[in-house]
């Protein structure tokens, strides 16, 4: 993990009472086989996403986001991750 996605991780756990913490993992994974003449061939990955957000008392949405995907034979990839904060209320327009 990275130095910033850890404390975002731990701030969903331990979050105050009354503010909404989800963390939503999602993935695929993918398994083939292809064959001819010459021989076959196996193929295989996954795919995690991982989804740290936070809702406070106040309205904010704080959240992050990463992926993981992985290969046989080579090191699981962890993808940069991403950081947002939302209001979740849209903006009224001004009246005229």
């Amino acid at each position: 993990m990275t130095r910033l996605t850890a404390p975002l991780l731990a701030l969903c756990i331990a979050a105050p009472l009354g503010a909404e913490p989800v963390i939503a993992l999602n993935g695929e994974a993918e398994f083939g086989v292809t064959y001819g003449a010459a021989g076959s061939d196996v193929h295989t990955r996954y795919t995690l996403d991982l989804s740290p957000r936070i809702r406070t008392d106040g309205g904010l949405t704080i959240g992050a986001q990463t992926r993981l995907r992985a290969d046989p034979g080579r090191p699981a990839q962890i993808a940069a991750p991403r950081y947002y904060i939302t209001t979740g209320r849209p903006q009224a327009l001004p009246r005229r």
